[in-house]
């Protein structure tokens, strides 16, 4: 099985990438999707933070237990 990914750096920029069973990445080209806002707004309110950037759909988790402590005790200093 081969698992197809997108991958976005830091700086802005994306690869796709195809991951093997073997747990090889290899670089491919491939179709990425191109969200709508209707389709956007018809996502599950389940936590995740869903931003759509130039048709493309980032995903963001919500913060963990730990950096809601650390967020905190740094607004402290």
């Amino acid at each position: 099985m081969t698992l197809r990914l997108r991958v976005h750096g830091i700086l802005g920029g994306a690869r796709e990438l195809s991951l093997s069973g073997e747990g090889r990445a290899m670089a491919v080209g491939m179709q990425v999707k191109r969200w709508t806002l209707q389709e956007l707004h018809s996502l599950p309110d389940d936590g995740n933070r869903y931003e759509l950037i130039d048709g493309e759909l980032f995903v963001t988790p919500p913060p963990t237990d730990a950096h809601e402590t650390i967020a905190a005790r740094l607004s402290c200093w």
